[in-house]
C-alpha cells in the first residue's frame, strides 16, 4: 500500500501534552503525545512549558519544537491505526542521562546551583579586566613612526622588562643575541646597529 502523503494545516493545545490537529484533508484527530515523549529526541517534550512551544511549520507541513523534534504527518493522521505501535517503539528508547545532587554534596541542590551561578557570574567579571594583548602588527606602525633616538630607548625598555621578568639575561658584552622577527635578519641587525653608533655619546662628551 502506498505511503499517503499529509500535512497538518492547524494545531491547537487542547490538554497537558495533547494536541487536537487538522490535516488537508479535513480529518481532525485529538493525540495524546505524552506516551511516546522519550528518548533523546521527544523526551526535552516532558517539559510541559518546552511541549507548549510547538508550532506548525507550514513548509514541511507538520508540527515541530526548537529542539528541532517533529512527527511524520502521516503517523499522526493514522494515530488509531498506528498509534500503539509508536508508544511501543518509544518504550524501547534510551533516556539522557539526568544529573543528580546525591547526599555528599555539602549544598541541596538550590544552594548549589546558586552557588555555581555566582562562581560563574565572579569569572566572568574577573575575564572582562583580562588585558588583551597586542598584536606586534597592531604596535608596529606606532614604533615605525618614533625617531631613531626613541626607538632605542624603547629597545632598551624592553630589555629591561624581560630581564624583570627572568626571561633573558642582561646584556653582556661579546654575545650574540638572536632577534626574532617576520623581517629579513641582516636588515634588521643593520638597522639596529646604525641606530646604536648613532646614539653611542660622542668622546668627551657626557650623556
Amino acid at each position: 500500500m502506498p505511503h499517503q502523503i499529509y500535512t497538518i494545516t492547524k494545531v491547537e493545545i487542547v490538554a497537558p501534552y495533547t494536541l487536537r490537529l487538522t490535516f488537508d484533508d479535513g480529518v481532525e484527530k485529538t493525540i495524546d503525545l505524552s506516551p511516546v515523549l522519550r528518548g533523546e529526541l521527544y523526551g526535552p517534550l516532558r517539559d510541559l512549558e518546552f511541549f507548549n512551544q510547538v508550532k506548525l511549520n507550514q513548509e514541511i507541513g507538520t508540527i515541530v519544537w526548537p529542539n528541532e523534534a517533529d512527527f511524520d504527518p502521516a503517523t499522526l493522521h493514522d494515530w488509531d491505526e498506528v498509534g500503539a505501535g509508536m508508544i511501543e517503539m518509544a518504550s524501547k528508547w534510551k533516556e539522557n542521562p539526568k544529573i543528580t545532587f546525591d547526599s555528599f554534596s555539602p549544598y541541596d541542590a538550590y544552594g548549589a546551583g546558586r552557588t555555581l551561578m555566582e562562581a560563574k557570574e565572579k569569572m566572568q567579571v574577573e575575564a572582562g579586566k583580562e588585558k588583551k594583548a597586542m598584536l606586534l602588527t597592531e604596535v608596529l606602525p606606532t614604533v615605525q613612526q618614533l625617531s631613531r633616538n626613541d626607538k632605542l630607548h624603547l629597545v632598551r625598555i624592553l630589555v629591561d622588562e624581560l630581564d624583570a621578568t627572568n626571561e633573558i639575561a642582561p646584556f653582556e658584552p661579546n654575545k650574540v643575541y638572536h632577534i626574532y622577527t617576520p623581517y629579513n635578519m641582516y636588515g634588521v641587525a643593520h638597522l639596529l646597529m646604525e641606530a646604536f653608533e648613532k646614539a653611542k655619546p660622542k668622546e668627551g662628551k657626557v650623556e
